[in-house]
């Protein structure tokens, strides 16, 4: 075997190495676990940041008793004129529980519920069963110079009625009407709801009964709990996203993502963003999950101005060893690592869900809420779970909401009322006019939402794409996003919709054939002249220089393009994004299922087989973010696609001349290996594309020697008639790039 055609040391030990290495790090764990570290001797509790910790606090913690009557608008039948049931608690007059009828829930594994989804769960903590928190809270500030808002609005009951109307269209609505009074002040939340729409309507009214009352000032939060499909795989948690428009009438959306600001639940401010100057309109605010939005979204943005508009994360997790537990006095202390201790109250449902209290030193997860009930000028954390360390994740629990904090509202004789859009829905509402049948929604509504600018939620450029090709790479992207939703919607008229992946995918290949076929033609040639280039290396040796200008020489006489694979690629890669975006969108996709096949959700990996949670650096919650984190499933379809990916790239790559270039190609391979690790989680239904492609593209490689022989694709290359030269202002870019480097060559700097 020549020196060309060795393999590097060790390149074909690469992938047994890491398997072994994986399989020692599993069983040093499980065969030789770590000694649990003593701790030290209690140390005195340290108040956490923001406040004093309550002196009055000494037995557990209790929530509110559930609602015995049950408010509710609209239905969870998939049969009923309305796409949403939302249930109400008069205490506080809030939405305790919102349900999309049309669509079906997830768990975190993203697998099917078999039951309606709740976009707004009522305990949206598992085991935590007495934690139902509200959404859509309406609190209120005493005076101008009022920080925090006053909560007693959302303790107290309001009075309630129901009613019926009937709208223009013929489409009948349901409202549900809540007043109380404040401060000299009559308020009036009126929830409406409409048969075919995806929206709550709510109207705040303020009407004076004290003469003597000048104004008033509120606050609004937004939506409580959105459920987080597949926490394994997704890369989107529960985001806070925020549409306003500047002084310069310049819209603007922000995302905050939740993965970025986890700083907030290992103890800083609960507050994550102020955004709002005294010049912005605020158009939206809410929180965006991978596949749904819950936002708040305002029909006349001048009608109502707001001093502050914020992300605060509500439920959020800290881990750390416990120092002490007394269940008696409902306290728990935990030491997070590298910090000081924190005290946490426990409710009384946490305590009747232990078998036992959990032991000194062991490592333990808490998830806990700040206290509705502490007394004014305290701060106090409330544990309503609490999990080993290592089975969960911070990203994994962590709830935010949005709060709207009005300027001050003047109040005169007659009553006030601000009118907003609490859109439940896909985060992308385009999709709503793929629904068919008794799902179909109506043309005007989604236009509604459009005037909204609720189709920015996920259609906005990204700031990498402001900087890159100014903008038009961004953009680019979303309108294949666009084009591609609407072709697999139309496909999936007569196809199912693994199925329309793949006819798809042909559909895309076939325009590109013409690309594709010249770039295995010049693959072939390149093949075709190994034996000359391996000349020319003998001859020109270590001249880079003299070789690389004799290489692109005999490239030009036998018409090979060595840029022409660069094309088709490039014409793939927003095709690509657009594709893996659609899928990363779609509510049609999520939990679609490939028939006669284990894969039950074409936007989620495959999830062949389960190995589970447990092993570390793995599969553990954890470990979640970690570079070889791969989640607790074996998932077929990405090693499949990346080994076909592998072959294709062996029969596509021309053999290497030196050493250097067999070193290149071995460590593609090796990096083929770690992008298999980077795409094991992508979602079933991007892995079907690649695999088709894969596929054809080997199809097509195959067929072109049968009518082509490759010994005849050089000599037909070297019989053309030669070109006649163009002048410099005539050639392509690829054709100057030549020459400058031909010139080089002949032109070398002293």
């Amino acid at each position: 075997m020549s020196d060309t055609t060795k393999k590097p040391a060790g390149s074909s030990l690469f992938l047994p190495l890491i398997m072994l290495t994986f399989a020692w790090m599993y069983l040093g764990t499980v065969l030789w676990p770590q000694p649990k570290q003593a701790l030290p001797e209690p140390a005195p509790v340290t108040p956490p940041p923001g406040g004093v910790v309550n002196p009055n606090a000494s037995k557990p913690f209790e929530f509110p008793p559930t609602p015995t009557e049950s408010l509710v608008l609209g239905s969870a039948s998939p049969d009923a004129p309305y796409f949403i049931e939302a249930s109400f608690d008069t205490r506080g007059a809030v939405v305790r529980k919102l349900v999309l009828n049309r669509f079906g829930g997830a768990d975190a594994l993203g697998r099917t519920t078999h039951a309606p989804l709740e976009l707004i769960p009522e305990t949206p903590v598992n085991y935590a069963a007495d934690f139902h928190p509200g959404s859509f809270e309406l609190t209120h500030y005493v005076g101008e110079s009022s920080k925090q808002p006053l909560d007693d609005l959302i303790r107290r009951q309001w009075q309630s009625r129901r009613e019926t109307a009937r709208q223009s269209d013929g489409r009948e609505s349901s409202l549900m009407i809540f007043t109380t009074e404040v401060r000299g002040v009559r308020v009036t939340k009126t929830f409406r709801l409409t048969e075919g729409d995806y929206h709550l309507g709510l109207d705040i009214t303020l009407e004076k009964i004290d003469p003597a009352v000048k104004s008033f000032r509120y606050q609004l939060s937004g939506p409580r709990g959105l459920p987080i499909e597949g926490d394994w795989y997704t890369q989107t948690f529960r985001n806070a996203v925020f549409g306003v428009v500047d002084n310069r009438s310049v819209f603007d959306r922000q995302v905050i993502d939740m993965r970025g600001t986890l700083m907030v639940s290992q103890g800083s401010s609960p507050a994550i963003q102020k955004d709002l100057t005294p010049a912005t309109l605020l158009r939206y605010a809410g929180i965006q999950t991978q596949y749904f939005a819950s936002v708040v979204a305002l029909k006349d943005p001048e009608a109502v101005k707001f001093r502050n508009c914020q992300a605060t994360v509500e439920t959020a997790q800290l881990r750390g060893r416990v120092e002490s537990c007394d269940p008696v006095a409902g306290s728990l202390v935990l030491r997070p690592e590298g910090r000081p201790t924190v005290t946490f109250k426990l409710t009384k449902d946490l305590i009747s869900r232990w078998t036992g209290a959990p032991e000194r030193g062991a490592d333990m997860a808490v998830t806990y809420i700040w206290s509705p009930e502490a007394a004014e000028d305290t701060f106090e954390w409330v544990a309503i779970d609490m999990v080993p360390g290592d089975s969960t994740h911070p990203a994994f629990v962590t709830d935010a909401t949005v709060r709207l904090g009005t300027t001050e509202i003047p109040l005169e004789d007659g009553p006030v009322t601000h009118k907003y859009v609490l859109y439940n829905g896909p985060a992308k509402p385009g999709l709503l006019s793929q629904m068919r049948g008794n799902s179909a929604v109506d043309t005007g509504v989604i236009a509604a939402y459009s005037d909204l600018k609720l189709d920015t939620l996920v259609d906005y450029p990204s700031p990498f794409g402001a900087w890159f090709l100014c903008g038009g790479f961004s953009k680019v992207v979303i309108l294949c996003t666009n084009f591609l939703h609407g072709v697999l919607g139309y496909i999936h008229l007569v196809f199912p919709y693994g199925l329309a992946i793949i006819v798809l995918t042909v559909l895309i290949r076939l325009m590109l054939f013409p690309l594709t076929r010249g770039q295995a033609i010049s693959s072939m040639r390149m093949q075709a002249l190994a034996p000359e280039l391996k000349e020319m290396q003998a001859k020109y040796g270590n001249d880079r220089q003299k070789m690389a200008q004799a290489q692109m020489e005999l490239y030009r006489k036998n018409g090979i393009n060595p840029l022409a694979g660069c094309l088709p690629m490039l014409l793939q890669m927003p095709i690509m994004m657009g594709l893996y975006f659609a899928l990363q969108e779609s509510v049609f996709f999520r939990l679609a299922p490939v028939g006669m096949t284990w894969i039950h959700n074409l936007a989620a990996p495959d999830m062949l087989l389960e190995w589970g949670d447990k092993i570390p650096w793995i599969s553990r919650p954890s470990d979640y973010g970690g570079f070889i984190y791969l989640g607790p499933y074996l998932n077929l379809l990405p090693l499949f696609a990346m080994g076909l990916m592998v072959v294709q790239q062996k029969m596509f790559m021309p053999p290497p001349t030196s050493d250097e270039q067999k070193q290149q190609q071995d460590m593609m391979m090796v990096m083929s290996v770690i992008m298999s690790v980077m795409f094991y989680r992508v979602p079933s239904g991007l892995c079907l594309y690649f695999i088709v492609s894969s596929l054809w593209g080997l199809a097509e490689r195959r067929l072109l020697p049968k009518s082509q022989p490759l010994a005849s694709i050089v000599v037909k290359a070297a019989n053309k008639p030669a070109k006649t030269e163009k002048k410099p202002g005539q050639e392509s870019i690829i054709e100057r790039f030549q020459r400058f480097i031909r010139e080089a060559g002949e032109n070398p700097r002293t």
